[in-house]
């Protein structure tokens, strides 16, 4: 497969003649089926995203300009403390759930203070980076800010990644 052919239309929208292959532009989206263990931690703990079967990984043939999403549900079970997220991403071996935090935050944190105990509200995240040839996971690092168990659930990924 050949690399793509990129123009740019007024207003800057950057097109692509092919959208397959690895030179060209990659694109992935999934539904975690299963809910990573929470944090009772104050530090950043990995949720293992990146491990799991069919998990927001990348191989990067070239250098790519990643706009990467994750959107769930964020919360903690124990009134009036909260929970943090933050997209995460790096090379080597993905971090377990529970893990050390890992590989580069990127991105906005997400925060929630539960009113009463067991509330969620939802979360988006979002982050655009460039990263160099190689091959990638994705997770999110989440910790509570003020006690309990700093949980996401629901959690969807997504990403574009463009050849540059």
């Amino acid at each position: 497969m050949t690399s793509p052919a990129f123009s740019t239309k007024p207003n800057n929208v950057i097109t692509s003649a092919s959208v397959f292959g690895p030179q060209g532009l990659q694109t992935y989206q999934n539904k975690s089926t299963t809910d990573p263990t929470g944090t009772a931690s104050a530090t950043a703990a990995m949720m293992g995203y990146g491990l799991a079967t069919n998990g927001p990984t990348l191989v990067a043939a070239t250098g790519m300009l990643v706009i990467l999403t994750a959107q769930g549900q964020i919360g903690n079970a124990t009134t009036g403390d909260s929970a943090t997220a933050q997209l995460s991403y790096g090379t080597g071996t993905a971090p377990s759930n529970a893990g050390a935090a890992a590989g580069t935050q990127v991105g906005p944190i997400a925060s929630w203070q539960a009113l009463t105990g067991t509330l969620y509200a939802p979360f988006n995240v979002m982050a655009i980076f460039v990263i160099p040839p190689g091959t990638y996971w994705f997770d999110l690092a989440v910790a509570y800010a003020t006690g309990g168990t700093g949980v996401v659930t629901g959690v969807t990924f997504q990403y574009i990644a463009i050849p540059i």
